[in-house]
């Protein structure tokens, strides 16, 4: 722990991005895109989501919507494609940016389903008609408002629909489906399991 990166106020900074993956369209457009500040002493964690579409501009490439950022520079290699969006993501924010973590769909797909699901409060009907599937048609996503147990692919659902609400409320929603993963982990003592330990880790490098 003596190791670990820190600002300081003593907040370790891990920037947190999501990208659909191969059998997706714009595979690698980080459309997930968000900043987990860690202090470990308070025990506290700040959440800073960043709107898919902010427009960068930048010295060293074109200027372009953040999203596309990596997926952009992709071709170059993942270190500097993720450097680009890393640096990009700081000079926007102000954060010195400690580490990074890039994830795929099915990841999150799979660390809900260890957990069991998770529990949300949805506040209002959700009713996507265009919601992206992997074969590059639509179908239908919806959900009743009020309190939800929502399985992996349906908190998937929940985090991407995007079309019959504003990017803000998807980054909103993206973080309720964290905030309710880790609480749903506490309750579970999760981490007191070796088993689910190695499920997660497994998990997370697969994707």
């Amino acid at each position: 722990a003596q190791n670990i990166q820190k600002n300081q106020l003593n907040y370790t900074n891990i920037l947190i991005t999501g990208v659909g993956g191969e059998s997706h369209d714009g595979a690698y457009l980080t459309d997930s895109i968000m900043v987990a500040s860690l202090n470990s002493k308070k025990k506290h964690v700040l959440l800073t989501s960043i709107p898919r579409d902010i427009f960068i501009e930048s010295e060293e490439f074109s200027s372009q919507r953040i999203n596309s950022v990596y997926a952009n520079h992709q071709k170059l290699g993942h270190d500097i494609a993720m450097g680009h969006l890393t640096q990009s993501v700081s000079n926007l924010t102000g954060l010195e940016i400690h580490y990074n973590v890039m994830i795929d769909f099915n990841a999150v797909i799979d660390l809900i389903n260890i957990l069991d699901g998770i529990e949300i409060y949805n506040p209002e009907t959700i009713y996507d008609p265009f919601y992206p599937t992997e074969n590059f048609t639509f179908e239908t996503f919806t959900l009743a408002p009020g309190y939800q147990t929502l399985d992996g692919d349906t908190a998937l659902k929940f985090m991407r629909t995007r079309k019959t609400s504003s990017d803000f409320a998807r980054s909103k929603r993206q973080q309720q489906v964290i905030i309710a993963a880790k609480e749903k982990a506490s309750k579970l003592e999760l981490f007191q399991s070796p088993s689910k330990i190695i499920d997660i880790f497994e998990a997370i490098k697969q994707n």
